[in-house]
């Protein structure tokens, strides 16, 4: 069976948002399962919830920005706060890829400092850099893991308008 783009308008007939809160229940039986007034959607493994409606499985944000606006998202819905479980619409907006990207919030597993921006070097130094425009833009020397990563915070700041840490 070929799948048929959800529109703002079906969504509307089955669903409805709470945009203060981000959740969202239903407003018809679902499945077996799911009853009028109860909430929608489960956690994915990231924590971010999905919502089957249809047969076809859509992340709650999503969903969101169809509910509030009438059409999909153009390019990326963004968690300004960083919360992908907060679904409420002042924390969401839509951005390209590019910005989206700008917005990591912690430091990857393989840092050796477990501080975003700072990187441990062999003489017990740590160092900054930022990446803008495909360059790498040097910040500096610190004493300190917490110099280097307030050093790259700061840069990302400025360089970065998307950045909202």
């Amino acid at each position: 069976m070929p799948k048929v783009e959800l529109t703002a308008q079906r969504l509307r007939e089955v669903l409805r948002y709470e945009p203060e809160s981000g959740q969202m229940f239903w407003l018809i039986r679902a499945a077996h399962r799911r009853h009028p007034g109860e909430e929608a959607g489960s956690p994915s493994k990231d924590g971010r919830i999905r919502i089957r409606i249809d047969g076809q499985l859509f992340y709650r944000y999503r969903l969101a920005w169809l509910w509030m606006t009438g059409k999909w998202p153009d390019k990326c819905v963004d968690h300004i706060n960083g919360d992908h479980t907060d679904d409420s619409w002042k924390n969401l907006r839509d951005v390209p890829q590019a910005i989206n990207c700008q917005n990591y919030r912690k430091a990857p597993k393989s840092s050796s400092t477990g501080l975003l921006g700072a990187q441990a070097l062999p003489n017990g130094r740590f160092e900054s850099s930022v990446k803008t425009l495909y360059k790498r833009r040097y910040l500096g020397s610190f004493d300190n893991a917490q110099d280097a990563h307030e050093a790259y915070i700061a840069a990302k700041r400025e360089l970065h308008p998307g950045f909202t840490l």
